[in-house]
């Protein structure tokens, strides 16, 4: 078992990684949500809503995403989702 804010554990928490040199859960890299140790992302943390993550070499980098960008998306579904209803009781 792993030690982490104490008690032990058999398996630690997401954003930890097991280190079994001291049987302690070590944190993972900055937005990294698994990892084998600190400086080796295996996958990073889900995206909000404007930044968007991505992994590059082990390490997850937040990019920014332009409001207007987010903004046209949920228009765009939007008007998607109006448009099948329309259809739905034209018919």
């Amino acid at each position: 078992s792993f030690f982490y804010d104490g008690r032990c554990l058999l398996h630690c928490p997401i954003f930890h990684y097991e280190q079994r040199f001291n049987w302690r859960c070590g944190k993972c890299g900055q937005n990294c949500e698994f990892c084998e140790h600190f400086a080796n992302c295996k996958r990073c943390q889900l995206d909000v809503p404007l930044k968007k993550f991505q992994l590059q070499d082990g390490i997850c980098k937040g990019v920014r995403i332009h409001p207007n960008k987010v903004y046209f998306f949920a228009a765009w579904y939007l008007g998607a989702a109006c448009a099948v209803l329309c259809a739905t009781y034209m018919i």
